[in-house]
């Protein structure tokens, strides 16, 4: 499951251009959020990260921040994880990236 999940969150990053990198082994995976891969604007999206974390929850999915600039967001499920779960981890993401434009939360990402 944690290469299936890695795998995913990597054709993400691919969709999505402030995914600036996507690491980890096995169930402890990081995605970190940044201005613009693209752009090499390597600077922590900090903002954008808090509204994907709290999107998650009010979709019932318990997630947190890390790293000092609380732009990376730490995904570490329990051991009864399948690809269920993995497969609404990655819609909720997904849809909270999408909504993050459709709803231009934040100047910087394209409209």
């Amino acid at each position: 499951m944690g290469q299936y999940l890695l795998k995913n969150l990597r054709d993400l990053q691919s969709k999505f251009d402030w995914i600036g990198d996507v690491r980890g082994q096995g169930f402890f995976l990081g995605v970190e959020l940044v201005h613009s891969r693209t752009k090499s604007d390597f600077t922590p999206f900090v903002d954008l990260c808090k509204f994907v974390v709290d999107y998650l929850r009010y979709d019932r999915i318990i997630i947190s921040r890390d790293e000092p600039d609380h732009n990376v967001i730490k995904i570490k499920p329990p051991l009864v994880f399948g690809k269920q779960e993995a497969d609404a981890l990655l819609h909720s993401l997904s849809s909270a990236l999408d909504c993050a434009i459709s709803e231009q939360a934040f100047e910087e990402l394209p409209k």
